[in-house]
């Protein structure tokens, strides 16, 4: 079942997309650099690349590619997560229906450099793995997430196991 598929209009429907409000302060902070190096005159980016070791032009590649990452997904509207009364569905999982589902638990995640993440991990009955879905660049937080399959959920109920925080 595909994405068009699973959204129902039902009033309890909870429809996420991607946010800009993150990542927009990460991909300004990283597109300064980027601005400054493109400033540079012909001259100056020849004796970066002759004078300095790879080290160097890695980095160089490096900030530009994460201020491209950043910036991509400051303009990602995509739905990334359907919940309703069929049930979840994501762009990682796929559909995955309420009679399959059998748990599921919010994980948060602190780090001192990059901040606080928090993910939703889904347990589906007969499948060994674990879904692992990061909320953190959605427009919904994970409480409105956890409400929403508290009350899809009604007729196969999925057991809520809480939250989980990392030491």
């Amino acid at each position: 079942m595909n994405r068009n598929e699973t959204i129902l209009n039902e009033p309890k429907e909870l429809v996420v997309r991607g946010s800009y409000k993150r990542p927009i302060i990460l991909a300004i902070l990283l597109s300064i650099p980027c601005i400054g190096l493109l400033t540079e005159s012909l001259d100056n980016w020849k004796k970066l690349i002759n004078e300095t070791n790879y080290l160097m032009i890695l980095l160089v590649f490096f900030i530009y590619g994460m201020s491209i990452y950043y910036w991509f997904k400051v303009f990602d509207k995509r739905i990334k997560l359907i919940i309703n009364s069929k049930g979840i569905w994501s762009l990682k999982t796929g559909f995955i229906d309420w009679s399959n589902f059998w748990y599921f638990y919010i994980k948060e995640e602190k780090t001192t450099k990059a901040g606080t993440f928090h993910f939703i991990i889904l347990k589906v009955k007969n499948d060994e793995k674990d879904y692992k879905i990061d909320l953190t660049f959605y427009d919904k937080t994970y409480e409105e997430v956890k409400e929403a399959i508290n009350i899809n959920s009604k007729k196969y109920p999925a057991i809520d196991l809480g939250f989980e925080k990392n030491a």
